[in-house]
Parts: C-alpha cells; structure tokens; sequence
C-alpha cells in the first residue's frame, strides 16, 4: 500500500528531476483552455489517434455558447497568442477564441495534442478509469500502450519553453485536452504526476498555468 508519506517522497523526486528545466524567470503568463464539448464526449468514447482526431469529432452542437462565455470570464484580450493541439475538437475552440478575442489567428503544436490510450482507442470513456487506476501507481505508466503521464508532460513541456523564448510578457493560451492540462498543471503545483486525474479540467474551462521559479518551488 503506497502510504501518504510515500506520495510525498515520490513528488519531492518528481520535483527535484524535472525544476531543472524551468527557466530561472519566466517571460510570458500561460493560460490552459480545454477543447469545448465533443462529439466524442457525447458519444462517450475514447478518441486519442492523431489521425483520427484530427479529421473528425469536433465540437459538440451547443459548445461554442460555452467556450464564448469562459473566454469573456478570463480576462484574455486581441494580444493573447493563442497554440492549439491538431485535434478538431481543440482547433475549432481555438477558432472560436480567436473570434472572440480578435487575436490574429492560432498556432497548431502537435505536442499539445491528446493523451494517447493505446488499446483502449475507439473504447468506452469507463476505461479512462482503468487507465487512472494504473496512474496512481506511477507517473510511468504504460500499461496497454497508453503515453504515460511523464511522456505527456515531457512533450507539454517542450511546447512551454519553445513559447517562452519565441515571446516576451504576452498572455499565451494552451488549447488541449484533459489529461494533457490535468499532468502539466499537477506539475506546476508542486504535486506527484499519479495524482493528475484529481483536478478534472471540465471541457471549455480555462486556468491559469502557474509556472514558478526553482527558487519558489516546493521540494
């Protein structure tokens, strides 16, 4: 039994290995939008393949009135760049953002797309928690061929840096997925990768990504 003092150490270690990458100061504020409702999530299936994602399943009808309302909620102006994952669902919420916004248009980072779910592709949304059920166990969990959470947030990462060099004191907005937002944000906060699924993102919330210095993380 993985006891809570075990949690602990194992999210110093996870700290400790990857605060050597944050920047010593960062130069731009980060902002995670989750894809608006899916045809996927009303069909209540798993779609995580690249090449289907991104020719199919978009927005669900009656997403666009919400993604609309959060954007007005956040805050974020014509100025904010805005990156999206290739899957329709998230490209056509960043169209939507863009609208809304008066940016000039998005960018498309292949690394900020879906987690990936190996066998479960195509299956029940039930089996995310199979998937989950294993998280908790390790950060490098891949079980059934599933894109462990550390490989997901290697490749969020990447994306963050690239931005924070291309940009100086801008708003950048992340358009994503749940668990792709759910594991970088759980490690922006100081937390253990197997504890990512306890924040649910809900499709078109929006959150700030709060990026700390290595002096001001938690060990």
């Amino acid at each position: 039994m993985t006891t809570p003092a075990c949690l602990a150490t194992i999210a110093s270690m996870e700290i400790r290995t990857l605060n050597h990458k944050r920047p010593k100061k960062w130069s731009n504020r980060f902002y995670c939008l989750r894809h608006g409702r899916s045809l996927a999530n009303e069909a209540g299936l798993i779609i995580s393949d690249p090449a289907v994602g991104s020719s199919g399943w978009g927005l669900a009808p009656g997403a666009e009135k919400v993604v609309r309302k959060n954007l007005v909620l956040s805050g974020l102006n014509s100025d904010t760049v805005i990156c999206t994952s290739p899957f329709t669902r998230a490209r056509e919420t960043a169209d939507i953002a863009v609208s809304k916004l008066g940016s000039s248009g998005s960018v498309v980072y292949e690394n900020l797309k879906e987690r990936w779910f190996g066998d479960w592709e195509g299956s029940s949304y039930e089996n995310y928690h199979r998937v989950w059920a294993l998280d908790k166990l390790s950060r490098d969990n891949d079980a059934d061929g599933v894109e462990s959470p550390l490989e997901v947030l290697e490749r969020l990462l990447t994306v963050l840096f690239e931005l924070d060099t291309q940009y100086s004191r801008r708003d950048i907005l992340l358009v994503s997925h749940g668990d792709p937002i759910d594991i970088l944000l759980t490690w922006t906060f100081d937390q253990s990768l197997t504890s990512h699924m306890d924040l649910g993102m809900e499709t078109a919330e929006i959150r700030p990504v709060i990026v700390r210095t290595p002096s001001s993380a938690g060990t």
